[in-house]
């Protein structure tokens, strides 16, 4: 490392620790405090991140070329026990709390013996770590283990994913949890303090929306089950299991309160469903997390719907559309009259879609109202109206009188029923 490349890594840590405080201090008007404290790592990076950047090398190169140079075996992806060889997974668990694992980023790792060791020969173990540059990481490994630890190199997501693997999603904020179920059962709101960062449930649940954030999921979903409480992300349109400790279902109704309450939710109704909203801050963005429950048999089922407010930046030249396809979506979009409809699965783009094709026709020359459920995001220049069937404000509702407002473009966030559809034919016919 040349002298220069650590002086601009001091100066940027300097700024990103002034922000932050900064940040910090903005926040202290509430607006921040809607988030229940899920943060991204916006303070000062360590040098590692920082030097590979600069470099502009993958992870795979950077840290196999660092592995070379102080001496270590680099592994690509480090081996993890598979879902049902459990005992191989507590035998790693009971070397190594999930507490120090995830402070260090140090993952154990069982070796067999050669095929030529004696017979008693006994299984050693090596420790994968991403930051082997932590002074304390050597001491702590030795203290824990009792061993004169040999290490190894990875990738930071590669062993981030591994720890996942081996100890479960958060896994180290549940040792702190209470599991007396009673006195979760008898909590209100008031008994909750979003803004305590040592509370181990919101540790969880936090943890749990930042790797959804960092996997790119648009939903996670809180599927209580007889034997297990499963936690799922949507993922490019497809489910991913997330693996999570194997006493998580110990913890379901204390998570499922704070997420509740989190999204403002009456913690006392369990058999019907609710909707709610929460608003984090993760490394800068803002994202927006649609919440709904609905009563399952082995407790309730909670899906949380992530929005990332800059998607609405997304532009119909930024879907990847081929040129040609392109043309003619603008060809229709800005006609006078007729619909233009998008379906598909959940997760497929349509609001985005939408969205890009509202910010292409936003001109002061045009009148744009939209009704939706709710209000995804919020565009600048266009009149959008969040449905409430709870006060008679449905689809149906509110696109009659949508049509008494003199529009010239009308979005109508999802069509539900025969009447909603017959009114937007009509309207588009006219």
């Amino acid at each position: 490392m040349q002298s220069g490349e650590l002086d601009l890594w001091r100066a940027e840590c300097a700024e990103r620790r002034r922000l932050r405080i900064e940040s910090e201090e903005e926040g202290e008007d509430g607006e921040r405090k809607a988030g229940a404290g899920v943060t991204g790592n916006d303070g000062p990076r360590s040098l590692l991140p920082f030097l590979q950047e600069k470099r502009g090398l993958a992870d795979e190169p950077f840290y196999a070329t660092l592995a070379r140079a102080l001496g270590w075996e680099f592994l690509d992806q480090p081996p993890v026990p598979a879902e049902d060889e459990v005992k191989e997974r507590l035998e790693l668990q009971a070397l190594l709390s999930p507490k120090v694992a995830r402070q260090y980023a140090v993952l154990p790792v069982k070796r067999e013996p050669p095929v030529d060791a004696p017979a008693d020969a006994l299984p050693t173990f090596l420790f994968v770590t991403s930051d082997p540059f932590n002074p304390a990481l050597q001491a702590a490994v030795r203290f824990e283990t009792g061993t004169e630890p040999a290490f190894a190199l990875a990738a930071p997501e590669d062993v981030s994913n591994a720890l996942d693997g081996v100890y479960g999603v958060g896994s180290e904020a549940l040792l702190g949890v209470a599991r007396d179920e009673k006195e979760v059962d008898d909590a209100t709101s008031k008994d909750v303090d979003l803004d305590d960062k040592e509370a181990s449930v919101i540790k969880f649940v936090n943890q749990v929306i930042l790797e959804a954030q960092r996997r790119r999921a648009t939903d996670i979903h809180f599927e209580p089950q007889e034997r297990e409480l499963r936690i799922r992300y949507r993922v490019d349109g497809m489910l991913e299991r997330a693996k999570v400790p194997d006493n998580l279902k110990d913890y379901q109704s204390a998570i499922l309160s704070r997420i509740k309450v989190m999204s403002k939710m009456n913690i006392a109704e369990r058999r019907l469903p609710q909707d709610g909203r929460i608003n984090v801050r993760i490394g800068g963005a803002e994202i927006d997390i649609r919440v709904s429950t609905v009563p399952t048999v082995y407790g309730e089922s909670i899906s949380l719907r992530l929005l990332l407010r800059d998607r609405q930046k997304v532009t119909l030249a930024g879907l990847g559309y081929p040129p040609q396809e392109q043309q003619i979506v603008e060809g229709i979009i800005v006609k006078p009259h007729g619909i233009f409809l998008v379906t598909g699965p959940t997760g497929s783009g349509k609001s985005t879609t939408l969205y890009a094709c509202l910010q292409t026709i936003n001109l002061p020359t045009k009148r744009i109202l939209t009704v939706e459920d709710p209000v995804e995001y919020e565009i600048e220049g266009i009149n959008q109206i969040a449905i409430r069937p709870e006060i008679g404000l449905t689809f149906a509702t509110g696109l009659r009188h949508i049509l008494r407002q003199d529009p010239n473009v009308v979005m109508v966030g999802e069509i539900r029923d025969l009447e909603t559809a017959e009114i937007a034919i009509r309207a588009a016919l006219t």
